[in-house]
């Protein structure tokens, strides 16, 4: 296959992976709109605090995806799967360690960030919830870096795709309007971490049963 033709191949779904999961984002959104202004303003407030938790998680996706890559590149495909596994793991460390950080300063940041006690109790609850689904969203977030720096970009757009549109927006658009108070955003936000857990489950089964057969397409 030559240059531009690889490129294209492993570029295109990571290009397309970022727009439809921008406009799933959105439609998600609008699922927790339909809880009510308070919900959505406790949605915004929790999502950009959460925002500096992901940090730890972004820095081992970037680094999984390098080291990985080095590896295959110089077919080492047992030592890539054994180095990668030993990243996600510690990529689920650190984002339980962020987890626990979201869940502590959640009475703090209702109290600084939320304009009402209405929406600082939402955000106690956003931030719970967040920080207990942060050990999944380590391990989706190392081992799908860690499949795309072994030169396989299509299966974690198919993965991180399905698991946004079937597992969270489409439940969320049909239950969450359903519900009357707290209760309306809680099933909302309890749909946002069974989606991340249910990805991380998948991602760790595809890894572990097919990372040498996903890795050797593109070498």
């Amino acid at each position: 296959m030559d240059r531009p033709n690889r490129v294209i191949r492993v570029g295109l779904p990571a290009m397309v992976e970022r727009m439809l999961f921008a406009g799933g984002n959105y439609f998600y959104l609008g699922a927790v709109a339909r809880c009510g202004t308070a919900a959505l303003a406790a949605h915004t407030v929790g999502i950009r605090i959460e925002s500096f938790a992901y940090m730890p998680g972004f820095a081992l996706q970037t680094y999984a995806s390098s080291e990985v890559g080095q590896l295959v590149g110089s077919e080492d495909y047992a030592g890539a799967e054994k180095r990668e596994w030993e990243i996600a793991k510690a990529s689920a460390g650190f984002m339980v360690l962020a987890g626990l950080g979201l869940i502590a300063s959640s009475p703090l940041a209702a109290v600084v960030f939320a304009p009402s006690w209405e929406i600082g109790k939402l955000v106690i609850l956003y931030l719970v919830l967040a920080g207990l689904s942060e050990p999944a969203l380590g391990l989706v977030m190392g081992i799908s870096g860690a499949i795309r720096g072994a030169g396989e970009t299509t299966v974690p757009t198919i993965i991180n795709l399905a698991g946004l549109y079937l597992v969270r927006v489409a439940p969320s658009l049909v239950l969450a309007g359903r519900f009357h108070g707290a209760s309306c955003p809680l099933v909302a936000w309890l749909i946002m971490a069974l989606d991340l857990y249910v990805r991380s489950i998948v991602f760790a089964y595809t890894y572990r049963r097919y990372f040498h057969k996903l890795a050797k397409k593109l070498v």
